[in-house]
């Protein structure tokens, strides 16, 4: 296991997601989350998650994008958050149903 004593709290790098995937309480996670869906008759798959940051679900578009940070913009004026974008990439490929939007979470100080 990869020692995970140095993460930072934001600006996540290549390096730091390999060592939260690689962590043992990810791990189990998975694999809670694995008896759960056997459970209810689901299935859980890993998907591939390349390119899913970097690709506008506006344009389908990952060439001309350009990531600074947690930020994407794209040559066709759109512009976002990466991992949000990666999420909603995913689903709009992967998915079967409607997207709608989502209540943003609430940050309680």
């Amino acid at each position: 296991m990869g020692e995970l004593t140095d993460m930072p709290e934001t600006h996540w790098s290549a390096r730091v997601n390999e060592r939260a995937h690689n962590s043992r309480a990810f791990k189990k996670f998975i694999h809670c989350l694995a008896c759960v869906c056997e459970e209810y008759s689901s299935s859980l798959e890993a998907e591939a998650e390349a390119w899913t940051s970097q690709t506008r679900p506006a344009c389908g578009d990952h060439e001309e994008t350009v990531r600074h940070g947690e930020t994407l913009t794209c040559s066709c004026g759109s512009e976002g958050h990466a991992d949000l974008t990666a999420s909603e990439t995913l689903l709009r490929e992967r998915g079967d149903c409607e997207l709608r939007p989502m209540a943003r979470p609430v940050r309680f100080e």
